[in-house]
């Protein structure tokens, strides 16, 4: 069955907001165990007029761009930023992390953060290095990664996403030499 780009988007779009709370089901078992305190940034937004009962009508900034998705501190005192991203195709493209989410991620990884973009593609879950991510075309020839590539970055997801758990960190940490940085 071929889906149109209204209805892949459509699911796309779900995927992503159930990928989110999957990573906040993370995010509080990192908090539980004293390992990060990491957080869902807020989306660009501005109340508009406040109605009776705590409702409101309230308006996206369209003019703003977004930040990266999550951010918070690991308990080493580490900063960490990262993207989210979810696709139920077999690739992931660069660009669908923004030019804006692009630059913050820079700015924040030279200035130590660890930085990445966490991912879902197809049925595999990973968090892909920024230094991987954002040198894709060097690592991999073009500006998308498969599946396949995308799970040398495999993270476990035990009911939630442990963004910060990779399955194989002995094929993890092979690309250190490409990145310069112990990641985690």
């Amino acid at each position: 069955m071929k889906y149109s780009k209204s209805d892949i988007s459509k699911m796309n779009n779900a995927r992503g907001k159930l990928f989110e709370k999957s990573i906040l089901a993370g995010c509080i078992h990192y908090l539980n165990l004293g390992i990060a305190k990491v957080e869902k940034t807020p989306e660009p937004f501005s109340v508009k007029r406040k109605l009776a009962k705590g409702q409101f009508v309230g308006q996206f900034k369209r003019t703003e761009k977004a930040q990266p998705d999550f951010s918070g501190t690991l308990d080493s005192g580490r900063s960490i930023i990262f993207e989210a991203k979810a696709t139920i195709e077999s690739e992931i493209q660069k660009s669908a992390v923004s030019k804006k989410q692009s630059d913050d991620l820079d700015v924040h990884t030279s200035l130590g953060a660890y930085t990445g973009v966490c991912v879902q593609v197809n049925k595999t879950t990973a968090f892909i290095p920024w230094s991987i991510w954002s040198h894709m075309e060097e690592f991999y020839g073009r500006k998308y990664m498969t599946e396949s590539e995308v799970a040398s970055f495999e993270v476990k997801t035990p009911g939630h996403i442990l963004f910060l758990d990779y399955v194989d960190s002995d094929n993890f940490y092979s690309y250190k030499n490409y990145g310069g940085v112990n990641f985690a």
